[in-house]
């Protein structure tokens, strides 16, 4: 009898791996070729479900970003006010989400000068601050903040602060370490509780 090939899981066989070559050499490295010797498998192969680097790319991007969507579904569905979850979500704070990382800073240089790419890359940016409104909503009606936030700036404001933390982690990893990045973003929540600094303008 013929062999039966799962077609979706052999398509994320070879996402995943073009993940692994992007986040441990860069864009450049990326190639069907490489793929294909990553897999143990021929180019034709690879070639049959992406038909060139591109397209592998932004596939690659996308199922990791979906990835993260996922986790951070996790958290509010077990939480709606969680926000420090949230946040440690989007951090690099494993293997797993530092490799992501890598990819999506792979991604921002070639989606800069592609409108359409730019386009999307600031749809996904807005629903995650959508996200985190809404979790400092939540945690604001449980009386956990101060009162007399403007959450929607607060939200741009932390969203913006892990982004940043991020880049750094993922160019600095030996300065901004777990618990680095972990501090920070606690320092960032402790002045929007009832009693702290206030907020950091």
């Amino acid at each position: 009898m013929p062999k039966v090939i799962d077609h979706d899981e052999r398509r994320r066989q070879v996402s995943a791996a073009a993940g692994r070559i992007v986040a441990d050499e860069g864009t450049d490295a990326l190639t069907i070729r490489r793929v294909a010797e990553a897999l143990d498998c021929s180019t034709a192969v690879v070639s049959y479900y992406f038909r060139d680097k591109d397209e592998l790319l932004l596939h690659t991007y996308r199922t990791s970003a979906l990835d993260a969507r996922a986790r951070i579904s996790a958290i509010e569905e077990r939480d709606p006010g969680d926000v420090r979850g949230i946040l440690h979500a989007i951090l690099p704070l494993d293997r797993v989400r530092a490799d992501a990382w890598k990819i999506w800073l792979s991604f921002f240089g070639i989606a800069l000068g592609r409108p359409e790419l730019s386009a999307e890359q600031q749809q996904r940016i807005l629903a995650t601050e959508v996200t985190v409104e809404r979790a400092l909503r939540v945690a604001s009606s449980r009386g956990d903040l101060a009162p007399g936030l403007d959450l929607g700036a607060e939200a741009k404001a932390l969203l913006g602060l892990a982004i940043g933390i991020a880049a750094q982690a993922s160019f600095d990893p030996r300065r901004w370490t777990r618990a680095a990045q972990i501090r920070a973003i606690d320092d960032a929540l402790l002045r929007l509780q009832p009693g702290g600094a206030g907020p950091c303008r």
